[in-house]
């Protein structure tokens, strides 16, 4: 079998696109199986070298190329899942024991693969597809403890739309999610079978790294539903600290927001506090990531209560601290592995503040809690067990 790796956002080492690849990749070439990586067909130069990509898709799922204030989000769901069946159609060479998986998949890009699939007919190859970890919808319970949804955007109405206008047959493809959270959420949206399957981050190779202070970081993709508007008035307050951490503020999204300005301006003002403005590649993140003896991640619980983090994964990953916000999917991490405690119950810059005083008084403690937690994470999710999971799926479709 060959393992055929379809990701239509895949365009450069910023953000988790790049790192998820590597990770489930890395766990089917490990057992020997050839693994070909199609991303989009504005990939750059050094992620076609350095991970072989093919550039290949000429939309990516998450395009927006309408702005009709009324039917935009329903244009953009057709024409999107036009192009990326499209896209597929051209695929040649396929051999009849292939695995397709398909990563990330909005509505429109799991409407555009089973239109694909439907084209294909009997001669369809398998396919994997991981539902996007962004689900729009606000989650809740009654007093009988059952789950609901309330939909934030349009996307859960086109769950529902694409999986009642083409059947899924289940000998031909498998939902995946690799959080529970997740798994549920889209098995009451799709009335259908979500699988949930080992996360594939492993731990990255150990550096010694040795700060004079401890290292306090506000990593990725910095935005609103990040909490950059919070992230100035934290930093501020964490600068006020006699004898107080280095701060690190990384944001690959090219933000040129005021907050980012005044941020700007204060690194100006000799202060322990660096910010870094560039993309990472793959040496580079880790290097970045592993030098933090605690991250920040102020997320917006009205986003991140459905929306996936890349960043708490890598964290429990690698045993990194994490405060995070209350009623979010990080947070539901930290929680599995008893480690409420940092979690912030309230959404502002002195909630956050106070919480990172409390790890500042329990650093070691805190640090040696998450090396536990990390031996437990890894136990359960790691690249190996990502890959026997997918290849019971695709053993079971026979």
């Amino acid at each position: 079998m060959r393992l055929l790796y379809f990701d239509p956002a895949l365009k450069s080492h910023a953000g988790h696109n790049a790192t998820y690849c590597d990770a489930i990749t890395h766990g089917f070439k490990s057992i020997g199986i050839e693994t070909l990586i199609f991303g989009s067909n504005h990939v750059d130069n050094d992620l076609q070298q350095s991970m072989q990509v093919s550039p290949f898709f000429k939309a990516s799922p998450f395009d927006q190329p309408s702005s009709d204030p009324l039917c935009g989000g329903l244009l953009n769901y057709f024409q999107v899942s036009k192009e990326i069946a499209q896209d597929l159609i051209h695929l040649d060479n396929l051999l009849p024991n292939d695995l397709m998986y398909f990563v990330a998949a909005t509505p429109a890009a799991l409407m555009g693969v089973m239109r694909y699939v439907e084209k294909m007919g009997s001669v369809a190859p398998k396919l994997i597809i991981d539902l996007v970890d962004k689900a729009d919808v606000t989650r809740s319970t009654n007093n009988k403890n059952e789950f609901i949804l309330t939909a934030n955007s349009i996307n859960p109405s086109l769950w529902r739309y694409t999986v009642s206008d083409k059947k899924i047959d289940s000998k031909k493809i498998q939902l995946i999610s690799y959080e529970k959270i997740f798994a549920d959420i889209y098995s009451a949206l799709l009335n259908l079978p979500v699988n949930k399957i080992p996360h594939p981050i492993s731990p990255l190779p150990k550096k010694t790294i040795i700060n004079p202070k401890l290292v306090l970081g506000f990593l990725g993709f910095q935005s609103l539903p990040k909490g950059i508007k919070l992230i100035p008035g934290i930093v501020q307050r964490i600068l006020s600290l006699a004898n107080g951490p280095s701060i690190l503020v990384h944001d690959c999204s090219n933000h040129q927001g005021p907050e980012i300005q005044f941020l700007k301006n204060l690194s100006l003002d000799n202060r322990p506090l660096i910010l870094d403005l560039a993309s990472k590649n793959k040496e580079r993140w880790a290097e970045t990531l592993l030098s933090c003896d605690l991250v920040i991640a102020p997320y917006d619980a009205k986003v991140y209560g459905s929306c996936g983090s890349g960043i708490a994964h890598e964290c429990l990953a690698n045993g990194i601290p994490m405060i995070t916000t209350a009623n979010t999917s990080a947070a539901d991490l930290l929680r599995e592995l008893n480690l409420d405690d940092l979690v912030v119950e309230e959404y502002s810059e002195n909630a956050f503040f106070e919480k990172v005083k409390y790890f500042l008084i329990n650093s070691h403690s805190i640090k040696k809690r998450f090396v536990d937690a990390q031996l437990i994470w890894s136990a359960r999710n790691n690249s190996v067990l990502s890959t026997q999971s997918i290849l019971k799926l695709y053993q079971g479709m026979a």
